[in-house]
């Protein structure tokens, strides 16, 4: 793993940035070095997270996982803006599309590795090409639902539609659309996992969710 790297590895409090020689980026979601929590900040931050792994040519797959045993499933109200001021909730609309609609414009195969539990914005890696998940995995949306807010921050056809539509948690074989492969596997393996099949070249990417050799 580079031990340094371009200025925004350490530009963004909430994403730890490795990348090994050949090109395989891991962007880590945290918080103080433990699970995150989701923050106003972050949902700033990431956009423009996205646009710097995007304009970087060294990087060659992108792999999106959480910290510790899970995800992301906390959310930290009070560090939002009031989304009843319309020009607070057009800034966040307007930050939720950038995020979704830069990770799909990634000219490099994306590999979630889902290390548990995802319910607050569980949409960022449902978007992956390749999803592999720890035997814990749930996929849910709590934050969207609960206040009101249409889920998948603009790109709902890529939420399963049980919770796009009750809010219900899935499993991991519940996310799984028709023809998908799916295995879950013990946590702390899962980030050697999601660096082999991210590999450039791996037979892997493309697929949807797949099982871990």
């Amino acid at each position: 793993m580079e031990m340094t790297g371009p200025a925004y590895f350490t530009a963004f409090k909430n994403f730890a940035f490795t990348r090994t020689p050949t090109g395989v980026l891991t962007l880590r979601f945290q918080t103080e070095g433990g699970p995150a929590t989701f923050t106003g900040q972050m949902h700033s931050d990431l956009p423009r997270a996205l646009y710097e792994i995007g304009n970087d040519r060294q990087n060659k797959v992108l792999i999106l996982t959480g910290t510790g045993d899970r995800f992301m499933t906390e959310i930290d109200g009070q560090s939002l803006d009031d989304p009843s001021k319309p020009a607070v909730w057009d800034k966040t609309t307007a930050e939720g599309r950038r995020i979704m609609q830069r990770l799909v414009d990634l000219e490099m195969p994306i590999v979630a590795a889902v290390n548990g539990p995802a319910s607050v914005h569980s949409e960022y890696v449902l978007l992956a090409d390749i999803v592999i998940t720890a035997d814990t995995t749930v996929f849910s949306d709590f934050p969207h639902l609960t206040f009101g807010i249409v889920p998948g921050d603009g790109r709902p056809e890529r939420v399963p539609r049980g919770f796009r539509r009750t809010g219900d948690s899935l499993t991991r074989w519940d996310a799984a659309r028709p023809g998908d492969a799916v295995a879950g596997h013990r946590t702390p393996a899962i980030a050697g996992h999601a660096a082999r099949k991210g590999q450039p070249g791996g037979r892997h990417v493309g697929c949807e969710l797949c099982p871990i050799a």
